[in-house]
């Protein structure tokens, strides 16, 4: 039976557009809820909006396939990895592009202020009202913001799931503390990981020795 050209080029058409759209099905299934219409449209977009990358998708699938033919003596290795292999390469493609469509998640942000321990002591109190004793209390104030700032923001690279962690020690006039921390996490989990991870409980030791009147204020970050 011969077909008209016109009817090779529709079916040709159908075929490529389905393969494309067939690249995508199960990992839309997978991240989205969709119904079933939207499964394949949606699909089909990802396909199309990232054409170069469906190729690739396609081509890993037909290698094991290839080989199979071709290369006999590989058939255990493509007998093992011949479906693992290529989805796994697929997976490092198309995850990229999802992201785009995925909704950010809320970070966890930690907000904590300090007042830096005053002078102790009877006398010392008294000695610390001459100008050059004030001098004196706030150089040693400035010395331990400097610590913490050095503790804290050393615990960043430290602990995974750490957005950013910036301790403030400029503080203004107007306010009533005279450091604070400013941190976002990824998750609950993140923020947990930090508040127990050795080198934090070090610095938090060194802080509650040179603090006092600490503040703290954990919430969501809404997107």
């Amino acid at each position: 039976v011969t077909f008209p050209l016109w009817l090779k080029v529709a079916f040709l058409a159908v075929a490529i557009v389905g393969l494309i759209g067939i690249m995508h099905v199960f990992p839309v299934l997978a991240r989205f809820d969709n119904t079933t219409k939207n499964i394949f449209k949606n699909s089909l977009f990802m396909g199309i909006l990232s054409f170069p990358k469906t190729v690739l998708m396609i081509i890993c699938w037909i290698i094991p396939f290839v080989l199979m033919l071709f290369a006999v003596k590989v058939l255990p290795v493509v007998f093992c990895l011949g479906i693992s292999g290529p989805a796994f390469v697929c997976a490092l493609l198309y995850n990229r592009t999802f992201k785009r469509f995925e909704p950010e998640e809320d970070g966890i942000v930690s907000d904590e202020e300090w007042t830096i321990a005053p002078i102790e002591g009877g006398e010392a109190a008294e000695e610390a009202e001459k100008p050059e004793k004030i001098s004196h209390a706030e150089a040693e104030k400035k010395e331990a913001a400097a610590k913490i700032k050095e503790k804290l923001e050393g615990v960043r690279d430290q602990v995974e799931g750490v957005v950013s962690l910036e301790v403030i020690t400029d503080s203004l006039s107007s306010g009533n503390k005279d450091i604070g921390l400013v941190s976002v996490f990824e998750s609950e989990e993140a923020l947990g990981a930090y508040q127990t991870h050795p080198a934090h409980v070090e610095a938090g030791n060194y802080i509650k020795g040179v603090t006092t009147g600490r503040t703290c204020l954990d919430f969501k970050e809404k997107k």
